[in-house]
């Protein structure tokens, strides 16, 4: 009898208001008598002391724990791939080496032509030696192009395998109202979906967006060496098409998220009534509920068409 008192929720919540005046008492009292150069910030004080017992089950997750800036999670999220450094590192070094075969392209294209347009009694020679050159270029970027994929898409799964094991690691430490607010299905997407984004964002984003930076700057410097003149009139086009790429970007971020969010909606509706099939069928509500999902997935779709729309006219530009 004893053991229900002591944990039944009535019993909880009595106690944890008289330690919120307890607390709240002591800190009233320690901030009045306390100097300016030892000010204690209640926002980050009280949320530590609340979830001391729950310190070893990643209390980021839990509801009364403020919000960190984006730095910070970012931060938290690069510190996910940590243990892939080295991966990743020569992922990097192989994109700087097939990035750099893929910009000599061009250039042994134009001295391609320039040998053919040329008249010389060697030119058989010329052209066999210049394209045994190309051959030995051309194997060397397959070959960094390969290594690069094959260390970042191992790397991602690394990181989502990571992600996953610690998001349910979080969610088994949480607290039985959580999981009466919070819906099954929502939690399955989460780990399933989501964690795969996060891992492709960490992983597959950056090595483009670093590939995609390299090419820009070594074009910009091939222009410029060129011809100075075009590359100034050229590059007047990259203002504009930053901020409409910044905004394009914001666009895509809550099309996303609008896409997660309408999965996570889905596959609750479908949880929920393929574990409760035989209510389903005792109410003969096949039909309604084949309708209800049908309109859930019908929304998935509506949000999926505007990311593409987004992602198209980003890509287009």
């Amino acid at each position: 009898m004893w053991f229900q008192i002591l944990h039944s929720n009535l019993f909880r919540n009595s106690l944890l208001t008289a330690y919120r005046k307890n607390i709240s008492s002591n800190y009233s009292l320690l901030l009045k008598n306390s100097s300016k150069k030892h000010n204690i910030n209640r926002n980050t004080y009280f949320p530590i002391i609340l979830n001391a017992n729950t310190k070893r089950c990643f209390p980021r997750l839990l509801s009364n724990v403020p919000k960190k800036p984006v730095r910070k999670e970012l931060r938290r999220i690069l510190k996910i791939a940590e243990s892939q450094k080295w991966k990743l590192t020569g992922a990097i070094v192989l994109l700087f080496i097939s990035s750099t075969v893929t910009m000599a392209v061009p250039f042994c294209v134009g001295k391609l032509i320039d040998m053919m347009t040329s008249s010389g009694d060697d030119l058989k020679t010329s052209l066999l030696s210049f394209c045994k050159v190309l051959v030995v270029i051309f194997i060397v970027g397959a070959l960094a192009n390969f290594g690069r994929v094959y260390l970042i898409n191992i790397s991602s799964h690394q990181v989502t395998n990571t992600l996953r094991r610690k998001v349910y690691g979080s969610i088994l430490c949480q607290e039985a109202a959580f999981f009466d607010q919070t819906k099954t299905g929502e939690l399955i997407n989460r780990i399933s979906a989501d964690t795969t984004t996060v891992g492709m964002s960490i992983t597959n984003n950056i090595s483009d967006g670093l590939r995609y930076s390299f090419i820009f700057t070594a074009a910009s410097c091939l222009m410029v060496y060129t011809s100075p003149l075009l590359a100034s009139v050229s590059l007047t086009i990259v203002a504009p098409i930053a901020i409409a790429g910044a905004i394009a970007g914001k666009v895509l971020k809550r099309n996303s998220k609008s896409v997660q969010d309408a999965l996570a909606d889905a596959t609750q509706v479908c949880e929920e009534r393929i574990s409760n099939i035989r209510t389903v069928q005792a109410f003969a509500k096949l039909r309604e509920e084949n309708e209800i999902y049908s309109q859930k997935i019908n929304n998935v779709l509506h949000f999926a068409y505007k990311e593409s729309l987004g992602r198209a006219l980003f890509f287009g530009m």
